[in-house]
């Protein structure tokens, strides 16, 4: 995110109103975690909007949105509640997850949410599938789910949740954020490796469902080559397990000659 300003945020908890960070020009600066209850303004490109960490009395108004936003979709693959793993809902309302919901208060109605797991002991974790030595099991954490309504796409709030999920995720003790994603989902998985979420493996979930598992290492500083690009399609699962078996990862999004979406692989050089 190149072309976005963050600025500096005060802790979210109970009930005030602080201003979030306006996208500007790609000034990086820290965020702090979210808190229990208190609202605050969203950037400038959505005046009005209000973010705040839902509780257990939020469950109705999220699963009607998740609703609304399934029967949205153009791609059913895009999605699919069969893919997750449990209660979505009720397990990160709980104690081993968090919701941050964003607000339309002119309209009363939750317009996104992003979710973030913070698995414990004996909990499903997506290290082992990439896999993580079961050491690094405790610094895990599933960025489990993001939504956004229709009507207010295309202004990067998706990337806010992103951002603002690492950053609480960090204060907590994780390291390694770990997701899974349809290949052919291209607005989230393009938003997940411009965030430094590399697709690194496909994964099967849920009932035969294939899925790209996406990871960062927040001590890892990782680099590509523009010029040795791999593009692949991105319907294409033989060439994506062929290209990660050889060690690439999904680095970028490309389009084809006739504009159609597809995969950039390319080898990464680690640094840490």
């Amino acid at each position: 995110m190149s072309d976005e300003r963050q600025e500096p945020l005060p802790s979210l908890g109970d009930g005030r109103q602080e201003p979030l960070p306006s996208l500007g020009d790609g000034r990086q600066e820290p965020l702090p975690s979210l808190g229990d209850g208190r609202q605050e303004p969203l950037p400038s490109l959505f005046p009005g909007l209000i973010a705040r960490r839902l509780g257990p009395d939020d469950a109705g108004r999220l699963r009607a949105m998740r609703r609304q936003v399934l029967a949205s979709l153009s791609d059913p693959d895009y999605y699919r509640i069969e893919g997750e793993t449990g209660d979505m809902v009720a397990e990160h309302l709980g104690p081993r997850g968090l919701v941050i919901g964003v607000f339309d208060p002119q309209k009363d109605a939750l317009i996104a949410y992003g979710a973030l797991g913070l698995p414990g002991p004996g909990d499903m974790n997506r290290g082992a599938d990439l896999p993580l030595p079961a050491a690094e099991w405790p610094s895990v954490a599933h960025l489990a789910s993001t939504m956004v309504l229709p009507a207010y796409r295309g202004h990067r709030l998706h990337r806010w949740l992103l951002e603002r999920r690492l950053k609480i995720g960090a204060e907590r003790g994780r390291r390694h954020f770990l997701t899974t994603v349809s290949p052919r989902n291209h607005p989230s998985w393009g938003n997940l490796v411009a965030g430094g979420l590399y697709i690194k493996r496909l994964v099967v979930v849920g009932d035969g469902l294939v899925r790209g598992l996406a990871h960062r290492d927040l001590r890892m500083e990782v680099r590509f080559d523009a010029a040795a690009a791999i593009p692949c399609d991105v319907s294409d699962l033989d060439r994506q397990r062929a290209l990660l078996a050889d060690g690439q990862w999904v680095w970028d999004k490309g389009r084809t000659a006739t504009g159609h979406p597809c995969m950039i692989f390319g080898r990464p050089m680690i640094r840490p």
